[in-house]
């Protein structure tokens, strides 16, 4: 398992609505967490992710404070995304 650990920015929840057709969407669990990347020559860049998580309560109150995220990891034509 991969863990994600960076500082929590914010935790939300999308608007939920209804598409024309009458189909419900969003209510899902976000938070927001800033990592360091580490580049191929060591220079380091400051990275923005945006995650859905299953429930908000570990993470509300928490901004501006380090996380640690069990994220899964995607390959895709060589190019890796959590």
């Amino acid at each position: 398992m991969l863990v994600l650990e960076g500082i929590l920015i914010n935790a939300f929840e999308t608007p939920k609505g209804k598409t024309k057709e009458g189909k419900e969407y969003g209510g899902e669990s976000k938070i927001q967490v800033m990592y360091e990347n580490t580049l191929v020559n060591g220079e380091k860049r400051t990275e923005l992710e945006t995650l859905t998580v299953s429930d908000l309560t570990p993470y509300k109150g928490k901004e501006k404070s380090p996380v640690r995220v069990p994220v899964a990891l995607n390959v895709y034509q060589g190019k890796a995304y959590l």
